[in-house]
């Protein structure tokens, strides 16, 4: 008997059809968990602790509990599964490495691999699980158990937020579990039977009202359907790496790299956003786009995109596996993009401190000056945006989309739309206690950003488990931005720059060298220097 929750949303449709079409795969957040030895007793316990934490965490988000029907049709439907085998839900890889940087290179390569996989039997088998990476002794912390936790997901059942919310319920549940270990022990069973009163959250479409004006519709329609022979847009193509091929689709393979800024420099680079009236995403996104200036062989112009989360708009907590997320574009001419080139092959060498730039200030020759102007103007852009919410949002129009098959393999053999992507999840703030059931209806009538209903478990003040580090990471898009950035750190932990690309569609010599750039930039930065890529050039 098929158990059909609810019908696939515009938005997740989205991502069913990409990833039916083999255009996308997965999301990802790892996080890196330590514990005594000497609190986890016996080691050979590990498999069953980790057994019986991620059965809780199943019975808590009922996203982690259904299939998805008629992925490749039009109509797609979540269905409820009977039961979950937890065993079959986490896969363990050991990491030889001698040093930490070793170590990440080896996780990110065995990151971009799952990233590469596709999702078998979608109808009976839960799209997703976790990995547990596990390093070898030399680069573990004295007394310590270190393990990553990657917890890869469909991007149909979840956002970028989503991976965040996972581990803010794995991580309690981990310490409930081996706070009471030989009682968890004795009544684990690894089946996870799924109850029959189980309910998704509403599509995002469902859960906010949006509206939209005749003249927003038929500007969006108009930007996706006009015929490009006959009505060519005026502006010069941005830059976007290789074209969408099927050759990209048949040896889909995943690059991913990670830059890592240490966490004292954080707060100061955090005060300067604060002063230039910007964000860190608008920041990073600012410094990716003049390192493409200076490196791409001549000055074209280029498209970004920034996700941002719907959760406020629909009152649904951090703590939620969901899909509500929606983009923020935006599109540099060439003569920005000269500007920037010009200031980064040509640094001022007297400039030794940010303190006088001024977050209004004009671009000039000064990369400094050029860099938090953008970046200021993409917050002041991007406020706006979210202002308009619910009114003339892309969400709105989704649903004019009869056929997302279709609509995205339109767009095979002609070139990506966007160049770039800077995805942030935020800081990851661990919860004392495992989380309560989320109500969206107790959310829809409350002037708070969402409820929980019930009782938390009772706090842990003394956690034997926790967290050090959060990476986030995405696989490439075959139709999408040709480069992927995504942020993520964790409370007094190190900024962690997910990056990551489609093979053959960028050289990884250009990756590698504006990763260089991202690098000693945010680094001038968080040491009170003038902004420059000087020793990289």
């Amino acid at each position: 008997m098929v158990n059909i929750l609810r019908p696939v949303g515009h938005l997740e449709k989205a991502s069913t059809s990409r990833h039916s079409l083999g255009f996308y795969r997965s999301v990802a957040n790892t996080a890196t968990y330590s514990i005594p030895i000497s609190a986890l007793n016996d080691e050979n316990s590990l498999p069953t602790i980790l057994e019986a934490a991620l059965a809780k965490v199943i019975l808590r988000h009922p996203n982690l509990c259904c299939g998805i029907l008629g992925e490749d049709t039009k109509s797609p439907a979540f269905a409820r599964l009977d039961e979950i085998d937890v065993r079959k839900r986490i896969e363990y890889e050991k990491i030889q490495a001698i040093t930490p940087k070793e170590y990440d290179g080896a996780l990110m390569n065995l990151l971009a691999k799952q990233h590469s996989q596709l999702w078998p039997e979608i109808e009976r088998l839960p799209p997703w699980k976790i990995v547990i990476f596990q390093p070898a002794k030399a680069v573990l912390d004295e007394g310590k158990k270190v393990l990553d936790v990657a917890f890869f997901y469909h991007h149909g059942i979840g956002d970028g937020m989503s991976g965040v919310a996972f581990h803010l319920s794995f991580l309690p549940a981990l310490n409930a579990v081996t706070n009471d270990l030989q009682n968890s022990i004795s009544t684990h069973n690894p089946i996870v039977t799924i109850p029959e009163s189980l309910t998704l959250l509403p599509s995002v479409e469902d859960h906010i009202s949006f509206t939209t004006s005749y003249a927003y519709l038929i500007s969006k329609m108009w930007d996706a359907f006009r015929p490009s022979w006959l009505f060519p847009d005026r502006r010069p193509a941005p830059w976007t790496g290789g074209k969408v091929t099927f050759e990209g689709i048949e040896s889909y393979k995943v690059h991913a790299r990670l830059l890592t800024i240490p966490a004292p420099l954080l707060s100061p680079i955090l005060n300067q956003c604060r002063k230039h009236h910007t964000t860190l995403t608008c920041l990073i996104h600012a410094l990716t786009l003049a390192s493409l200036a200076a490196l791409l062989p001549s000055p074209q112009a280029i498209k970004t995109a920034i996700p941002y989360s719907l959760r406020p708009w629909s009152k649904t907590p951090r703590t939620e596996i969901t899909v509500q997320v929606c983009n923020h574009p935006s599109h540099y001419e060439e003569e920005t993009i000269s500007a920037l080139r010009k200031a980064s092959t040509n640094p001022n060498p007297n400039s030794t401190s940010n303190s006088s730039s001024s977050p209004n200030s004009t671009p000039s020759n000064d990369l400094d000056s050029q860099i938090w102007t953008i970046a200021s103007t993409l917050k002041s852009n991007l406020s706006a945006d979210l202002a308009t919410i619910p009114k003339d949002n892309l969400i709105g129009v989704l649903s004019y989309v009869s056929d997302w098959h279709k609509f995205y393999s339109a767009e095979v053999g002609l070139p990506r739309k966007s160049t770039f992507e800077v995805s942030n999840v935020g800081v990851l703030k661990p919860l004392t206690s495992f989380p309560a059931p989320f109500s969206a209806s107790a959310a829809a009538s409350s002037p708070a950003e969402g409820e929980l209903t019930g009782k938390n478990e009772e706090s842990n003040d003394n956690p034997a488990w926790t967290i050090s580090r959060d990476i986030f990471t995405q696989c490439a898009s075959v139709t999408g931005e040709a480069l992927n950035l995504a942020v993520a750190s964790v409370i007094d932990g190190p900024l962690a720059i997910g990056i990551t690309w489609q093979d053959g569609v960028l050289d990884e010599e250009l990756v590698q060298d504006v990763m260089k750039r991202l690098e000693r930039m945010l680094v001038c930065i968080g040491e009170g220097e003038k902004i420059s890529a000087g020793g990289v050039l």
